[in-house]
């Protein structure tokens, strides 16, 4: 267990309220939401808490800038974007996707994960009565009892085993997560998979920053820019595993960055991920949650992974503290996948679509008919989360979004129908 966890080797068979494995993004999230509600928390993570503060995602959608508004962060520290556009080779506009704007928010906002990551584990820090966290552990074995989850945790730097207690679990650990297959879950695979290798750089001269992410229809690499200043981008090369093996490789990215980067610039950092998309027949058994990457890994093109993760544990958490507090039965959590899934779905659907315009094939067409005709595509896209199941779904007067905003959580005519569901 970390040193300053505010947790002894005493307490060590101690209850939690909520057992949470993972401590990136999606799980730092979760564990700060808990908090509020005065739940007590533990993280298992498999890693150092060093080891996580990699620019993995590079933005968030307007529903989630509500989440992290609710959480002490503020809209003004972010960089908003408004859309996204696809290049040819020759730096002409083919097609342009626009987010519409609701409610005063951007569509999109722009972040540097590794700082949002850090501060939001600080701000957990300061919690510590109430949250404990265990870096350099891993979940053996997981079993379900009629009102708890019980794991048998190893400590990998001591080679310990011990047993935690809590209430709830949620699976927060990505697309490598065992939990599922622990629970016996099956995925839906789809066709598509691929290594994205993100870059973060800084350039020494201001760039051009035009509030869009920007894809380059390049046939041999395609990529995306995203900057948060006109000092700053960010860079997600999508590879096939037979350039991803090349050992030349990161050469080759080199000078695909040195044309599009005006002047000198230094690598901040550069992380591979791999996307296999699918999706879980089930993200639920009792007691037990999955969530974010761990219950459906989405293709890079909208950029939406971390944001439907977010809003996963965003849309439990709630539930859970009203469970908790028994003021309504646990069947109200049966509403999780109904109301998540939908949108889970679409997003998947739509990045499938976005992902046929970078088939060298099918875009050499589309190409070309548009440079003959001189024009590019427009497309529009409504991000805002919809969902036609489940509590907010039917019953409530916020019907059709995902999850409704903080201060409904602790609304009487809220909990009221929550009562009347279960």
């Amino acid at each position: 267990m970390e040193g300053d966890s505010g947790l002894k080797e005493k307490d060590l068979l101690i209850d939690y309220d909520l057992i949470i494995i993972g401590y990136g993004m999606v799980g730092a999230v979760a564990a700060l939401l808990a908090l509020k509600y005065k739940l007590k928390v533990a993280v298992l993570e498999i890693r150092k808490i060093d080891d996580l503060y990699v620019p993995k995602a590079g933005r968030i959608d307007a529903e989630t800038m509500r989440i992290f508004e609710q959480l002490g962060f503020f809209r003004k520290d972010f960089k908003a974007l408004y859309g996204s556009k696809i290049l040819d080779s020759k730096g002409r506009d083919l097609v342009q996707v626009v987010h519409e704007q609701l409610n005063g928010f951007a569509p999109m906002y722009s972040i540097y994960q590794p700082d949002l990551q850090l501060e939001l584990h600080r701000k957990i820090a300061a919690q510590k009565d109430k949250f404990g966290i265990y870096e350099k552990h891993r979940a053996e074995a997981i079993e379900l009892k009629k009102d708890r989850v019980k794991i048998i945790a190893h400590d990998l730097q001591k080679d310990h085993f011990f047993e935690l207690s809590g209430r709830f679990l949620l699976a927060c650990n990505g697309q490598e997560s065992l939990v599922p297959a622990q629970c016996d879950f099956n995925y839906r695979l789809l066709d598509y998979t691929q290594f994205s290798l993100n870059i973060e750089t800084k350039s020494l001269e201001p760039q051009s920053f035009n509030q869009l992410a920007v894809s380059y229809l390049d046939g041999k690499y395609p990529l995306s820019c995203i900057s948060d200043s006109a000092l700053h981008q960010r860079w997600e090369f999508r590879l096939d595993p037979d350039t991803m093996a090349m050992p030349d490789v990161y050469e080759l990215i080199r000078k695909e960055l040195d044309k599009k980067i005006k002047g000198d610039f230094e690598i901040l950092h550069s992380f591979v991920y791999q996307f296999e998309t699918r999706i879980l027949d089930k993200w639920q058994q009792k007691r037990i949650f999955i969530t974010g990457d761990a219950a459906h890994i989405m293709p890079p093109y909208l950029g939406m992974g971390l944001s439907a993760g977010i809003k996963d544990v965003y849309n439990l958490i709630w539930k859970i503290e009203l469970v908790a507090d028994r003021r309504v039965k646990g069947s109200v959590l049966d509403s999780y996948q109904p109301e998540r899934e939908e949108e889970a779905k679409h997003l998947l659907d739509l990045n499938l679509t976005l992902q046929k315009l970078f088939d060298k094939g099918g875009m050499s067409i589309i190409d070309r008919i548009l440079t003959f005709l001189g024009i590019g595509i427009v497309k529009k896209i409504r991000l805002e989360s919809k969902c036609s199941k489940g509590i907010i779904g039917t019953r409530h007067k916020l019907a059709g979004k995902l999850f409704p905003p903080f201060s409904y959580m602790k609304h009487t005519k809220l909990i009221s129908e929550v009562q009347l569901f279960t």
